[in-house]
Order: structure tokens, then C-alpha cells, then sequence
């Protein structure tokens, strides 16, 4: 058994994000003028460019922290990617200002970070394409999923 399929790790990845999430208001915040939320979204497993052939109707979940903000002037929403060894609850200290700006950010964990689904990483390819695939499709498949027509990606 691998470390994050155990339930007291997932337990404990979702302690720890809440309590970053708690820490938003020490940075301006104002829980009556945001809500703060966790998602968690299923895109089609078809849809990642893997060598294992996926089940009918298998999913995989990407998680991810929505802020609405009552004040936000932007409404096309901004999504917010992390980069290596970050999850989506790494840009708690960049909710307060941001949200002044967009109505709606998203702060997602990609596939194989944080709370998102973890598929076994064996591309039908060695390409940096394949690679590359594996992460924008899975991106398009989340933005599908959620209904947003346009986002800001940083």
C-alpha cells in the first residue's frame, strides 16, 4: 500500500487543508464578504492519455478550493494551477488580495497531487507530448465538468 491510498493519510491531507483554509481570514479575508469551499470534481478516466486501458465509466477526481467573492470586479474566473510538490490550499495567503480583483478563483490540485486522484503515471508514450496531454486534457476535462465557458489560467 502506497502512502495517500491509506484513509488516515487522506484524513490527515484534509485536516491539514483546513486548517490553511481557517488561516485566510489572518490575511484580510473577511468570511462575510468570501465563501470558501473545497470541490471535488469527477472528469472521465477516457479522457487521460494513459497505457491502462480505463474501465467503462471510470472517473478520477480533481479536487480543488473555490473562493466567491462578493466584491470580485473580474467574472471570467481565475484558476490557479500549483506547481511540483504544492497542492491547490498553497495559495491560501493569496485569496485575500485576489479576491478584491475575480469573483471567482479556483485553486485546483492536478492529477497525482494533493486530494485529487492518483492514477498510475504510465503514458501511452515516453513523448513530452504524452506528457503534456496527461494534464491539459485532465485541465479541460475539470473545466468542462465545473460549466466554465472561459477562465484566466496562472
Amino acid at each position: 500500500m502506497v502512502w495517500w491510498s491509506s484513509s488516515t493519510a487522506a484524513s490527515k491531507l484534509q485536516e491539514a487543508e483546513t486548517k490553511l483554509l481557517d488561516l485566510i481570514s489572518q490575511f484580510g479575508v473577511r468570511r462575510s464578504n468570501v465563501d470558501v469551499q473545497a470541490i471535488d470534481t469527477e472528469i472521465p478516466a477516457s479522457v487521460v492519455p494513459l497505457k491502462k486501458k480505463n474501465k467503462k465509466g471510470e472517473t478520477y477526481t480533481i479536487h480543488s478550493v473555490k473562493v466567491d467573492a462578493k466584491n470580485g470586479a473580474h467574472k471570467t474566473p481565475l484558476v490557479m494551477v500549483h506547481g511540483y510538490m504544492n497542492g491547490c490550499a498553497y495559495f491560501y495567503r493569496n485569496f485575500q488580495g485576489l479576491s478584491n480583483y475575480f469573483s471567482t478563483i479556483y485553486a485546483i490540485d492536478l492529477l497525482g497531487w494533493g486530494q485529487s486522484s492518483r492514477p498510475c503515471y504510465r503514458l501511452q508514450d515516453d513523448s513530452v507530448e504524452s506528457s503534456e496531454n496527461f494534464f491539459v486534457q485532465s485541465l479541460e476535462a475539470w473545466r468542462k465538468a465545473r460549466g466554465i465557458e472561459r477562465m484566466i489560467l496562472a
